[in-house]
């Protein structure tokens, strides 16, 4: 056992994320990183215990507020005072390097893990009191069990298949009707079963067809019984505030816009006001966002309110700090990653994307997966794929006045094809009408 007297660990690498944290209050990145448990010190693991516990109230976190919580705990005399907490953050490293500082935490941590796992076994065979295969399965089971990273493990079939029948069961007292997050639209979760966790979902259109429009409105909806985050890197927070209440309250927007409104006009917009005001929906209007701080920002979000579904408007604008030698392959390695956000968020990603001008060279104008803008990658990641299209955006004398198409050309899980709706553009609102024999054609049209 003289092993144990020196263990893996790093007090130098525990004080720097320590002295980062205490000094940027940048938690974000740490979140389904770090444990309390990963640190060796003592009080470390109360400092940062404290500083999570703060975290999920949402309460700012520096010196003076993390040493008032743990005087409120009776454990700042226990952690070093505040003069601990102050050496810590005078001896702040760049922030940059926090996740590299935490990788080295977290890999003493699993080294010591594996010496405890390892010493069980050896008092265990030192006892010799079971057999040697069920030793050996101890051990094993021992040294699997071991936190190695994020990275989820195999799974029997026989477990994934309990799983499951689970799933199917509990879809069976619902009815065996919506299986996902309602979208707000009968006739389209028909074809989708609702939105589903983990999915990919393109929403593309040519400019003017109102995808952004079409994309709040499911927003709104969705928002009633779940949790929505809406990052808009092309409009700000009041003009997509201003379209919500317009359609909220089927008034003209730019009346809206101006406060050029009757008395019974204020009355639907105040009306309107308060049914939005309830809804579970948080709005980011950064512009240039990386898809790391997309990612940093929903893991923060489903840390510490939940999260259901991610609308972002629009791919093309998202951003990626690596270098890429191509626009292509940029907006490959974005969709790659909001694929593999929605997965392991356990989300449904929403991506608004533009079409390249191909729809407006053919005879016939409707899209086609060909037509998605910049990768086609787009195609493949994506689970869903769906198009907004307007007859009369080509043809003004067009029988399909003020109706819009959404043209659903891939569904991984489920059918092709088409779904009708009204369209106001002056109220920015769409609203769902009776399929007819139409839907069939849309059908062949796709395959």
């Amino acid at each position: 056992m003289d092993t144990l007297r020196s263990v893996p660990k790093s007090e130098n690498a525990e004080q720097a994320v320590l002295g980062c944290i205490l000094e940027k209050g940048n938690v974000d990145e740490l979140i389904g990183v770090l444990e309390e448990s990963d640190f060796y010190r003592g009080a470390h693991k109360f400092i940062f215990a404290c500083i999570l516990n703060m975290y999920k109230k949402n309460k700012s976190i520096d010196v003076i507020t993390v040493a008032e919580e743990l005087k409120g705990m009776d454990m700042l005399t226990t952690v070093g005072g505040v003069s601990y907490l102050m050496e810590l953050k005078e001896g702040y490293m760049t922030s940059e390097n926090i996740l590299d500082y935490a990788a080295i935490v977290k890999d003493k941590a699993i080294k010591r893990n594996f010496i405890v796992a390892s010493k069980e076994v050896l008092e265990e065979a030192c006892k010799d009191k079971i057999a040697a295969s069920e030793l050996f399965v101890k051990a094993e089971n021992s040294i699997f069990n071991i936190n190695y990273s994020n990275a989820k493990s195999f799974q029997t079939i026989g477990s994934c298949i309990e799983e499951s029948m689970i799933n199917i069961e509990q879809n069976y007292g619902k009815g065996g009707g919506l299986l996902g997050i309602s979208t707000g639209f009968k006739n389209l979760d028909r074809y989708l079963s609702g939105f589903q966790k983990t999915d990919f979902i393109i929403l593309a259109a040519r400019p003017s067809m109102g995808k952004t429009a079409f994309a709040l409105n499911l927003a709104s909806n969705i928002s009633e019984h779940s949790q929505v985050a809406f990052f808009s890197l092309e409009m700000s927070k009041a003009q997509l505030s201003h379209r919500m209440l317009a359609s909220a309250c089927h008034l003209d927007l730019t009346r809206v816009r101006s406060g050029n409104l009757k008395d019974n006009e204020w009355v639907k917009l105040v009306n309107a006001n308060s049914r939005l005001y309830k809804k579970d929906m948080q709005i980011d209007d950064s512009a240039a966002l990386d898809v790391n701080e997309i990612k940093s920002k929903c893991k923060k979000l489903k840390f510490l309110r939940g999260l259901d579904v991610v609308i972002i408007d629009y791919i093309q604008l998202v951003r990626l700090k690596e270098k890429a030698y191509s626009r292509e392959q940029e907006v490959s390695k974005v969709s790659a990653a909001l694929k593999n956000m929605a997965k392991e968020l356990d989300i449904t990603v929403i991506a608004l994307s533009q079409l390249s001008r191909a729809p407006e060279q053919r005879a016939d104008h409707r899209p086609q997966l060909g037509d998605l803008r910049d990768s086609g990658s787009l195609e493949q990641d994506a689970d869903v794929i769906m198009f907004l299209y307007r007859d009369e955006y080509y043809n003004k004398s067009s029988e399909l006045k003020n109706i819009a198409e959404i043209l659903i050309s891939k569904n991984r899980n489920g059918q092709v094809g088409g779904v009708r709706f009204t369209w106001i553009p002056t109220s920015q609102k769409f609203g769902e009408i009776a399929s007819d024999s139409r839907v069939q054609q849309y059908k062949n049209y796709l395959n």
